[in-house]
């Protein structure tokens, strides 16, 4: 897969989950559009849609594992954005609210892709929670 179309996939999977068209199926994100007639059965008799299989994505699934995060701040502390680091190493991908892209830096190359809005603010909502705790 080349990088750009890597980073389109990571925004494209943060937005269907910001807009609720993403489950976990068996353990993996499903859109709402490639559900098999089964994986639809399992989300439909889900009993909790916070626990178990066959749920709706949460943004927090998506950052179960992320190896750095930077805060921005405004002079009086308020979270203002972030910027996540999802992929260490090669390549090195962030999540960042600020610019509103997803970025992919490798050896000398490097892609981008833009966030929705729903995306942004999902991932924001959910850091500010993280900031607001710590």
């Amino acid at each position: 897969m080349d990088n750009e179309q890597h980073c389109k996939d990571i925004a494209e999977r943060l937005h269907k989950i910001a807009t609720g068209k993403a489950y976990i199926v068996n353990g993996d994100f499903v859109y709402d559009e490639d559900l098999t007639d089964e994986e639809r059965r399992i989300v439909g008799e889900c009993d909790d849609p916070c626990e178990g299989n066959g749920r709706e994505a949460t943004i927090e699934d998506f950052f179960q594992d992320w190896f750095d995060l930077t805060f921005q701040v405004n002079i009086d502390k308020e979270y203002l954005h972030c910027c996540v680091c999802i992929a260490w190493g090669g390549p090195n991908i962030y999540i960042d609210t600020g610019t509103g892209y997803v970025e992919l830096y490798w050896w000398g190359s490097s892609a981008k892709a833009s966030l929705s809005e729903a995306a942004t603010k999902a991932v924001d909502e959910f850091f500010k929670e993280y900031y607001n705790c710590i």
